[in-house]
């Protein structure tokens, strides 16, 4: 397997309790990349979190809140202790 020099980075990806997002949050699990899971249903984003835990072995943390509407664009970063910031600075981790 290739090595991105990502592993034990950790990665906030939305939506990731099923489909694409969860997709996602399984191959950056599969390299080693820490997740910050985002979705509207807290059920089926505890599964989805569930089996990444126990496939990979990463570390995951559960933000089950949309994204939309007033204040949510900021949840995750609040549920994470980080603050704001942007693709371009990096992550605050």
């Amino acid at each position: 397997m290739v090595d991105f020099g990502i592993a034990g980075k950790t990665a906030i990806v939305c939506a990731s309790s099923k489909g694409l997002g969860l997709g996602c949050a399984d191959a950056l699990a599969a390299v080693g990349v820490n997740l910050v899971m985002n979705a509207r249903t807290a059920e089926t984003l505890a599964q989805a979190a569930h089996t990444i835990r126990d496939r990979h072995g990463v570390h995951v943390i559960e933000a089950a809140e949309g994204s939309g509407g007033a204040g949510g664009g900021d949840r995750v970063p609040r549920r994470t202790g980080g603050s704001s910031w942007s693709a371009e600075r990096g992550a605050p981790w």
